[in-house]
């Protein structure tokens, strides 16, 4: 079977998607149920935390296929695109949990925010993911998800929520899934250099 050839720009786009499909709000809270999480990540400032966490996880993983049957250009190109899938992401959180409501339209601050926040998660949840997928140690991340998460919850609750064995394998298996999806997916393309 012959693959369908994609532009640079084309294969960035689709890269785009894949993350966004796997990171749209609604998903993840239904992945959160079906993975029987603890109730403090459902809602509130747990779910935030979750959801966080989850984009970096996905984003981590779509850059190391991209990483696999990309060229460096489109890699790059994607890479260019972080700042743009959090902005959006931030705007589609729900009201309710207070994320990106109260900034006013063109206010400086807003610009300052977008930048720190870029930094923490580049620096962050996804350098931590990056170096497992990259090297094929993938069954590690669902461990290190889970330890991000229970340290989060600590900082913001003042106490642990960690998550029991089968909620763990749960979401290990949800994660072993995105990452065969993904990962399937950009293996279907020959996504031409620019």
């Amino acid at each position: 079977m012959s693959k369908k050839q994609l532009t640079a720009a084309q294969g960035i786009e689709a890269a785009c998607i894949l993350f966004a499909i796997n990171t749209d709000v609604e998903g993840m809270v239904r992945l959160a149920h079906s993975a029987q999480l603890p109730s403090s990540y459902l809602d509130g400032p747990g779910a935030i935390s979750f959801c966080s966490e989850w984009r970096a996880f996905t984003h981590a993983v779509v850059t190391s296929g991209l990483m696999q049957y990309a060229p460096n250009s489109v890699l790059m190109g994607y890479l260019r695109q972080t700042g743009n899938l959090l902005q959006h992401a931030d705007q589609n959180q729900p009201a309710q949990h207070g994320q990106g409501a109260d900034q006013p339209e063109g206010s400086g601050k807003h610009t300052e925010d977008v930048g720190t926040k870029l930094e923490a998660f580049v620096d962050g949840p996804f350098a931590q993911y990056m170096p497992l997928l990259a090297q094929g140690q993938q069954s590690q991340c669902p461990e290190l998800f889970c330890q991000r998460l229970a340290v989060e919850t600590a900082r913001i609750r003042g106490e642990a929520t960690p998550l029991d064995n089968q909620s763990m394998a749960r979401l290990a298996a949800i994660m072993a899934m995105l990452i065969s999806a993904v990962w399937d997916k950009l293996e279907q393309y020959e996504i031409l250099a620019d």
